[in-house]
């Protein structure tokens, strides 16, 4: 009479669990693998957002800072509210003091700059522009010059001017200038275009004033600026 032999090993109901918790603890991973690069890739998309907000916002205050004025004086600085409520686009333009150029024989330091938003198609996406035109009498301005790209995904730009304790969306002022400006873009984010991120700054503006054409000093009061996630932007 031969023995049976016993076999130690798995019945199919452990095999069945273990495999049930082996496919948990992968789903598990990769489930925090995934969550580990969104979140990488959101910040990164937010730090370039925010660097780009800054360095747009930075121009602007420099170029505020050359503000041109003249006797008595007057300041050529114009501000238009532009777009909705929900999704402005304003526009500013001044005369700034810049480097010297000789145009149609005489010799000019002065410069009209504007500030404002324009369709990239190449982008399929709004653009914060800078547009830069010497000008041979400060009276009248310069249309044309030169126009570049600062930041493209703007969803919104507003600018509005303090002055007499009152904050307002437009200036036509050519009397005086505005005691502070604020500057407010609103950003889209590549990894949630609907929403939007707003940046905000308060620049203060000190007018000195002399006898003759100067530019103006300015002491920047800066807030620095912050980020409101989910800010949604409407086309």
């Amino acid at each position: 009479m031969t023995e049976k032999k016993r076999y130690s090993g798995f019945t199919l109901v452990e095999v069945l669990l273990a495999t049930g918790v082996g496919v948990l603890l992968v789903l598990m991973a990769v489930g925090i693998f995934r969550s580990v690069v969104n979140n990488r890739e959101r910040l990164t998309s937010y730090s370039e957002v925010s660097s780009l907000s800054r360095y747009a916002l930075n121009k602007i205050r420099d170029d505020l800072a050359n503000l041109y004025t003249s006797s008595p004086p007057w300041y050529r600085l114009e501000g238009e509210s532009m777009g909705t409520a929900d999704a402005r686009s304003d526009r500013i333009r001044f005369n700034a003091v810049g480097e010297e150029l000789n145009i149609e024989g005489k010799i000019s330091d002065i410069y009209e700059i504007e500030y404002g938003l324009a369709y990239d198609e190449q982008k399929g996406a709004k653009v914060l522009t800078r547009r830069t035109g010497a000008v041979a009498d400060a009276n009248t301005g310069n249309k044309g010059g030169y126009l570049m790209s600062l930041a493209a995904g703007v969803s919104g730009l507003s600018f509005e001017y303090y002055s007499d304790g009152l904050w307002k969306n437009i200036w036509q002022n050519r009397d005086k200038a505005p005691e502070r400006v604020r500057v407010t873009l609103m950003m889209a984010t590549n990894d949630n275009p609907a929403a939007a991120l707003r940046f905000s700054r308060e620049i203060t503006l000190r007018q000195v004033c002399s006898e003759g054409a100067h530019a103006a000093e300015f002491q920047d009061s800066v807030r620095e600026p912050v980020a409101v996630p989910g800010a949604v932007d409407v086309e």
